[in-house]
């Protein structure tokens, strides 16, 4: 995943536009960190990173307020001459290409990396996130003569945890262009690979059948394992232990697993779709019996993945502990 998002970042043309799609806490995060030193470090671009979660609601109310933030906030990290005189105009579309277009890309030496970190906050607000994501696909079409050189030089890195439920007009969505990179569970050799990473006596004895006992209980989503390993390497826990104590799963887990039902509990129709699942049991729940938004909401969250037609709890970690707090909810 990090490698195949180096290779789109060093492509012009491949590399316009491209998007990671995984649920929340599984390290998009993280990567989105090290592509901007890759970027910078190995590529010397310039890059800005744009995180929606940190954006004011009153801005995200509005257009013009949104990419009025926008055009500041890459005048500010990019130490350009201030947006003030754009701001004279209306804050809309057409201001906002023009103002990307002459007063960022065309002043740059190298290419310019823009990442939307949770992006899927502006979901909540369709009229403005049409509007906003209209942009972005038009900014990364192919263009002619002068202007095809200017709009090389712009990556947009979009990132999110949920699909993509608005109804955008033809041809102006851009979760439907550019690559899509969806993280991967873990497998086995992976799971070795990096306790041999980590390395320490903790880890001397780490085999095959360790690395299969992890995965049973995680799932192999990357978060739940990185988190494991950190434990198990500081030698707060074994991994026997973490197998088979309760207490000692809510050591290593709890702040997340209670994260998670923070999210699950205030939202009263998510509940009620994730604890149809939870007791489904192994066969998992087809989709057309939770409500589609739903659904999406949960792989957004990551507490259920997709198996076919239907979606399943994500792991045994989480069917455990759902399995007895949601019981008297």
């Amino acid at each position: 995943m990090e490698l195949r998002s180096q290779q789109l970042l060093r492509n012009a043309q491949a590399g316009r536009l491209f998007r990671i799609f995984a649920p929340r806490r599984s390290g998009k995060t993280s990567l989105c960190n090290r592509l901007t030193a890759y970027a910078q470090e190995q590529l010397s671009y310039q890059t800005v990173s744009l995180d929606f979660y940190q954006i004011d609601d009153s801005i995200l109310q509005s257009a013009e307020r949104l990419l009025g933030w926008f055009r500041e906030t890459l005048s500010h990290e990019l130490k350009l001459t201030s947006a003030a005189d754009w701001d004279r105009k209306t804050a809309r579309g057409p201001d906002c290409t023009s103002y990307l277009k002459s007063g960022v890309i065309a002043q740059l030496e190298t290419p310019l990396v823009v990442i939307m970190d949770d992006a899927d906050r502006l979901f909540a607000y369709p009229d403005v996130a049409v509007e906003f994501f209209s942009l972005v696909r038009a900014w990364s079409e192919p263009r002619t003569g002068e202007a095809e050189e200017v709009w090389q030089k712009l990556r947009q890195v979009i990132v999110y945890s949920t699909d993509v439920y608005i109804d955008f007009p033809i041809n102006q969505s851009p979760f439907n262009r550019g690559k899509a990179i969806k993280p991967a569970a873990f497998d086995a050799n992976q799971v070795h690979t990096l306790a041999q990473r980590y390395g320490g006596n903790r880890f001397a004895n780490w085999d095959e059948a360790a690395s299969d006992r992890l995965i049973q209980l995680s799932g192999g989503i990357p978060y739940l394992i990185q988190l494991a390993f950190y434990h198990i390497y500081t030698g707060e826990v074994s991994l026997e232990a973490l197998l088979t104590q309760p207490e000692v799963m809510m050591e290593v887990y709890g702040e997340h697993l209670k994260w998670m039902l923070s999210n699950l509990t205030s939202h009263s129709a998510l509940l009620s779709a994730f604890k149809e699942i939870v007791y489904q049991g192994s066969a998992g729940a087809k989709v057309s019996g939770v409500a589609p938004l739903l659904a999406m909401k949960l792989l957004g969250l990551g507490v259920v993945r997709q198996k076919g037609w239907s979606v399943e709890v994500s792991c045994e970690l989480y069917r455990q502990y759902f399995g007895q707090v949601l019981a008297g909810a």
